[in-house]
């Protein structure tokens, strides 16, 4: 445990003393290029899976990363359609990998615009993947979001929002 701990301090160090601003800004661009292409990867895997109702797409993952103990094969049905689970091993980890990547879309140099499509696209997946843990990654991106336009949060019709959408989906 302390080796890890020692190891995090170095690399962060390491990092702040290689990467100035725009260096961040150059590998910002890179992975927002990047998401688009994960996005449509989750695009496709949802016409698979609950369009052309196939598991092809999970056999093929888990032939080509293995298969450990939490490794999901089976489609995953909750509620009326199939979990979405991109290359990860389960839906919440998706969702995760989502938060991720729309933090660093809000804090791109980008045009509102754009963000706010990039946000409703990976808010749209947060959800289809079906994960209790999407619903509280979206509640913490809309309210990061508008702390940082500056515009005043009103957490509730967003909670009743994002549970009314999860209980139609």
């Amino acid at each position: 445990m302390s080796i890890r701990v020692i190891l995090y301090v170095v690399i962060s160090l390491a990092t702040t003393s290689i990467i100035n601003k725009e260096r961040i800004e150059e590998i910002q661009k890179i992975v927002i290029r990047c998401s688009i292409g994960i996005l449509g990867f989750t695009f496709i895997e949802f016409i698979i899976k609950n369009i052309l109702k196939s598991n092809i797409l999970n056999s093929f993952i888990s032939w080509f990363f293995g298969v450990g103990g939490s490794t999901l094969e089976v489609l995953l049905e909750r509620g009326s359609i199939y979990s979405l689970q991109g290359l990860t091993r389960e839906p919440s980890h998706l969702a995760s990998a989502m938060f991720w990547l729309g933090l660093i879309i809000i804090f791109s140099n980008y045009s509102k615009r754009f963000i706010w499509k990039m946000l409703l696209c990976v808010s749209l997946f947060m959800l289809i993947s079906r994960s209790f843990s999407g619903i509280l990654f979206i509640l913490a991106l809309y309210t990061i979001y508008a702390i940082e336009n500056n515009k005043k949060v009103y957490l509730f019709p967003i909670i009743n929002y994002c549970c009314s959408c999860d209980i139609t989906i």
